[in-house]
């Protein structure tokens, strides 16, 4: 029974597409994170120096 079960998953064509997009989720997702985690801080030193020009408050700035 779980064989047959087994079976009919591996070969059902009903929902792929579903799963295909999640794959492409999952690796979208996998070369952001690193990409944001590698600029994180130069994007966020870059974001307070405009929000400072500005006139800005800067606060949460300073706390770096």
């Amino acid at each position: 029974m779980i064989k047959h079960e087994l079976q009919r998953f591996l070969w059902e064509d009903e929902g792929t597409e579903v799963v295909e997009w999640a794959v492409i989720a999952l690796v979208l997702l996998a070369f952001t994170v690193p990409v944001i985690l590698l600029v994180g801080g130069q994007l966020r030193s870059l974001m307070c120096n405009m929000f400072g020009a500005l006139g800005g408050d800067v606060g949460q700035c300073s706390a770096q």
